[in-house]
């Protein structure tokens, strides 16, 4: 790799990497070798050196004989099979005449053939290498550019040494080595086939970065100005150039949004009547730009008739009309939440730090983003599911336009303002799509081309997509249009009663086309490791599939199919070259459509399934982070927010049984569905995370049902008299597996119990932790788990007001916390969950009025913290919040605001809008408050009903800060909020159970009561 200074320009930059790539050679080769290497001191050279000294070599003697020779080489070898038969029935002839003959044959054809390859990669160095050079302009940029050319040159330079060994030898050592196969000239040959092979895909992979450098540089150049682009990259390539608004560069001008994730389709055939529809609908018109409403249409169809695509080149023809565009795949709440995220962060409502708070927060800045902005903007919602996963992301009151595509007619329904029935092609349609996409060579040998055209339109049932894999195996495959037509002459090759287009029933949206047969051809080509490859994609989320996941995953199993990162991305150039995948805006994210993963799915034996399952999981389990008892997962929520979609497709394919074969990849399953649970309870996503919970418990409960050999589940029951379970009574012979499935599922009650502990429900809180201590108890020995479990269970205990109880169970974990330290080498490594337990014991005492002691143990578990965590940690807030809760109920109000300060530092920072920072607010306020300072009390407690305003799933919050800010009002003498008043009274009765109609009858406390202690 070259180490580029900013003054060199494009052209020393490329010479640059090719000196550097000389250089590596000069210590492995001989100095004869080297020596070659002196007649092409730049790439440009290449095929100029080797033009000339095959020139050279073809004017030697035994060449020109053999070129003179050639026609009757070729007539000898027409007849050669029937000659061939002849002489088999007499072998006397064969010794004599025929031998002799076949042999000086074969000698001259492969040496001719072996010429051809040479002029082949000369002739694709030729046409190549002057567009690959002409992409130095995006080095600066793109890394993985320079990187792909340095492999490149790389292969040229052991191309030409090859090719100059050959050169310069004789005609009869080359003939001979050829077509005898001896054992070093069968070694130079296998060496030289895969040069060529690598420099033919280097030069696609080059290619195919240099189209996602450019998609992504136009989507700056809309959002940035073109003088501004270049001013940064001539800023990058010379120390002086520095951009300013001298320099002509804009200033204050309006950026454009530009979020659309895929490469415009350059193939992209008709739908002009169906463009133009669309540009009616959802264009804005100059004269009424101002007063426009809300604009939402829908483009319907089946799977494979072409929706997105339609969705794609409509942004990209238009792209001048609107001043904002994005793109979000909308087939699951937790994938809209984050598509809502990321508009959050291009158009500057959230931090860009990755710290963007909770979900539900910047889904409610980029609502009310669209609601303010006078800017035209264009909103794509992908591939929409249901409507009831949108019904919190519309934004109602806002002047702009939705797209959204979708496969399902029960869509076709209000909130739209207009919808699109996509049809497949005509018949016509389709057969000049076909024409319009493939060679003139493919149309040799068809007396009528329209009509062969027609036939695989016909058989295709005109589904785009199906047309584009017919087009691309043509392509790949090299065949001609007749071939095509006899391999899919008819609809029985397309169709499957399997088939999604047959599972619409509708008269006039019902249609038989199936691509499983073409997707099967395109696979069937596909060597065992590409076909591996494609199969694993089928396991991951469609929509985005980083290649990291494959390429930096150590499992022994998909290193061993797949072989080299080298190998992983040839395979992934195949895959591409057959359309099966396809590349994103992000250069190293990929997609699958949703047939197509259907039909490699479709093709799988049940025990293949399970072999792909397992190693997919083992891939994502992989790739998404760990935690510990204290951890939380902000450090890493971008990672998350990658793995989940890939968390929930392992959720909706599940195939494995509970056998004891699968009982190692159904623990996996179960812990990482619960560790994907704590990732989605941190961002606010609440009743998504109780659907992994769920999922876990079930992968644990199948499992110990089928050790106990019986049909008994685990049942939890919360009755006024208390929880009860029932678990399932285990073999002894399951031993050491039964223990470890029994502590997954103990491990998951206690996480749902956290879950609903979270929102309040303290009845049915305890009822989990309850259950879970009783199975852990099964185990025989106090561990960590154990622990945090009678801890939870006191929080909840103090939530149901259940004081003395609440103290025993976090005494009962600080004791078992101390025994169970004695029994470990290194006590030192579990500060911070000895801190954790003295914190609870803390809260506790705080709760029972013996503050001095409960500062006691405060100031003891923040000490503990601090030898362990960041000074900025979360974990630091809690104790700071702990601190100054109880400073201020001992009336010492400065030290509570400098504790309380601290705490709201670190969460505005780390959580940004987030439930903790609005806790953290409130906390502040009421300090403020206590210190005669209320209308600085009042400000920052409308900052926190602001922040809990965004947040769904925090309604219990928002209640009591609408309380305290109404009582704020009333102290400081304001005209009191009530729409406030009646909002926090209405969310009091939802979450109490409690029907009052006067704000009078319901205190403060009864507000505090809604939330857990800790919370207060």
């Amino acid at each position: 790799m070259s180490s580029k200074t900013p003054s060199m320009n494009t052209e020393t930059i490329l010479q640059s990497l090719w000196d550097n790539a000389l250089s590596e050679f000069k210590c492995a080769l001989s100095p004869d070798q080297f020596q070659r290497l002196h007649a092409v001191r730049a790439v440009d050279d290449v095929a100029p050196e080797l033009f000339r000294r095959s020139a050279q070599y073809k004017n030697r003697s035994l060449p020109q004989l053999l070129d003179r020779l050639d026609s009757t080489f070729q007539k000898l070898n027409f007849f050669s099979k029937s000659v061939s038969i002849y002489v088999q029935s007499n072998p006397e002839i064969s010794a004599l005449i025929w031998g002799s003959i076949y042999v000086l044959l074969e000698l001259a054809l492969r040496h001719k053939r072996h010429l051809e390859h040479v002029a082949d990669i000369l002739d694709h160095i030729a046409k190549h290498l002057p567009r690959i050079q002409s992409f130095a302009n995006l080095l600066v940029i793109s890394k993985r550019i320079e990187k792909a050319i340095c492999n490149l040159y790389r292969d040229l330079i052991q191309f030409f040494l090859h090719a100059a060994v050959f050169f310069s030898r004789n005609p009869i050592v080359n003939i001979l080595g050829i077509s005898l196969r001896w054992r070093k000239q069968n070694k130079f040959q296998a060496e030289f086939a895969r040069f060529l092979a690598t420099i033919r895909e280097n030069t696609h992979w080059i290619d195919s970065e240099a189209n996602v450098a450019l998609h992504n540089l136009s989507h700056d150049l809309t959002s940035r100005g073109y003088r501004e682009i270049l001013a940064s990259m001539s800023a990058m390539c010379t120390p002086s150039a520095t951009a300013s608004p001298a320099d002509g560069v804009p200033t204050g001008s309006s950026p454009q949004y530009r979020m659309i994730p895929y490469l415009a389709n350059p193939c992209f055939f008709g739908r002009q009547m169906e463009l133009q529809q669309l540009s009616d609908a959802l264009v804005p018109k100059e004269s009424a730009t101002t007063y426009r409403q809300l604009r939402i249409f829908s483009i319907v169809g089946e799977g494979g008739v072409g929706k997105s695509q339609l969705a794609l080149q409509f942004a990209y023809t238009r792209l001048s009309e609107f001043d904002a565009i994005f793109w979000i795949s909308a087939d699951g709440a937790v994938k809209i939440a984050q598509g809502y995220e990321d508009i959050a962060v291009e158009v500057g409502v959230v931090d860009r730090s990755g710290n963007q708070g909770s979900l539900g927060s910047a889904r409610e800045a980029t609502k009310r983003w669209f609601r303010a902005t006078s800017r035209s903007w264009l909103l794509i919602l992908d591939n929409v599911e249901s409507f009831t996963a949108l019904s919190d992301y519309w934004p109602t009151g806002a002047r702009g336009s939705i797209l959204t595509t979708t496969r399902s007619q029960n869509l076709i329904q209000p909130p739209l303002s207009a919808f699109l029935h996509l049809r497949c092609f005509s018949l016509q349609e389709g057969a000049d799509f076909i024409l319009s996409n493939i060679p003139p060579e493919s149309l040799h040998g068809s007396p009528d081309a329209s009509e062969d055209a027609a036939t695989l339109s016909a058989a295709c049932g005109g589904l785009p997509l199906a047309l584009a894999q017919v087009v691309r195996h043509i392509l790949t495959l090299h065949l001609s249009l007749v071939d095509a037509r006899c391999r899919f002459s008819s609809p029985e090759s397309f169709v499957s009663i399997q088939s999604e287009s047959n599972r619409l029933v509708q008269a006039d949206y019902y249609h038989q086309a199936e691509v499983a047969s073409c997707w099967d051809a395109a696979i069937q080509s596909l060597d065992p490791p590409c076909l591996s490859l494609a199969q694993v994609f089928a396991y991951f989320d469609p929509d985005s599939i980083p290649e990291d996941l494959v390429i930096l995953s150590k499992h022994d199993k998909l290193r061993g199919i797949f072989g080299t990162v080298t190998e992983i991305r040839s395979g992934f150039l195949t895959l591409l070259e057959h359309s099966l995948i396809s590349k994103a805006g992000r250069s190293n994210t990929y997609s699958m459509h949703r047939l197509i993963q259907a039909t490699i799915l479709q093709r799988l034996s049940h025990s293949k399934k399970e072999d792909l399952f397992k190693l997919v999981l083992d891939c994502v389990d992989e790739f998404f982070p760990k935690y510990g008892y204290n951890d939380r997962l902000m450090h890493a929520w971008k990672q998350c927010g990658e793995a989940l979609p890939h968390v929930q497709r392992l959720l909706q394919l599940c195939p494995l049984p509970p056998t004891t074969e699968n009982t190692e990849a159904q623990l996996t399953l179960g812990q990482l569905f619960e560790r994907a649970s704590w990732y989605l309870q941190e961002r606010g996503a609440l009743p998504e995370a109780q659907v992994l919970l769920q999922a876990a418990i079930n992968v644990a409960q199948r499992a110990l049902q089928m050790f106990s050999g019986g049909d008994e589940r685990y049942t939890t029951t919360t009755t006024t008299a208390g929880p009860t379970t029932s678990t399932p009574t285990l073999s002894l012979e399951h031993g050491e597996q039964a223990e470890r499935f029994q502590s997954l599922l103990s491990d998951t009650v206690n996480s749902l119990g956290a879950l609903h502990l979270k929102q309040g429900h303290f009845d049915c809180a305890l009822g989990h932790f309850l259950d879970a201590i009783k199975l852990r108890e099964k185990a025989g020995r106090p561990d960590l788990e154990m622990i945090y479990i009678l801890k939870n269970a006191g929080f909840a205990y103090l939530g149901l007001s259940r004081v003395e109880e609440a103290y025993r169970a976090i005494l009962d974990s600080l004791n078992m916390m101390e025994k169970w330290l004695e029994t470990v080498q290194n006590p030192e490594d579990y500060r911070d969950n000895l801190a954790s337990s003295i914190g609870a014991l803390s809260l506790v005492l705080t709760v029972m009025g013996s503050l001095d002691e409960a500062w006691e143990a405060a100031i003891k578990s923040t000490e503990l913290c601090q030898q362990v965590h960041d000074p900025e940690s979360v974990v630091l807030s809690n104790c700071y919040t702990a601190l100054g809760r109880i400073r201020r109920l001992q009336n010492r109000l400065d030290d509570a605001e400098s504790y309380c300060l601290k705490a709201l530092d670190i969460r505005e920072k780390l959580y940004g809008q987030h439930e903790a920072t609005a806790l953290a607010l409130h906390n502040y306020a009421r300090i403020l408050k206590m210190k005669g300072l209320t209308e600085n009390a009042i400000n920052f407690q409308e900052q926190s009903v602001a922040i809990l305003r965004g947040l769904p799933n925090s309604e219990r919050a928002l209640a009591r800060a609408m309380h305290y800010y109404v009582v704020y009002q009333q102290n400081r003498g304001r005209p009191v909020d009530e729409e406030a008043e009646k909002e926090s009274l209405r969310l009091y009765q939802k979450h109490a159970g409690i029907n009052t109609k006067d704000q009078k009858d319901v205190t403060t406390r009864d507000f505090d009561n809604l939330l857990p202690h800790n919370c207060r």
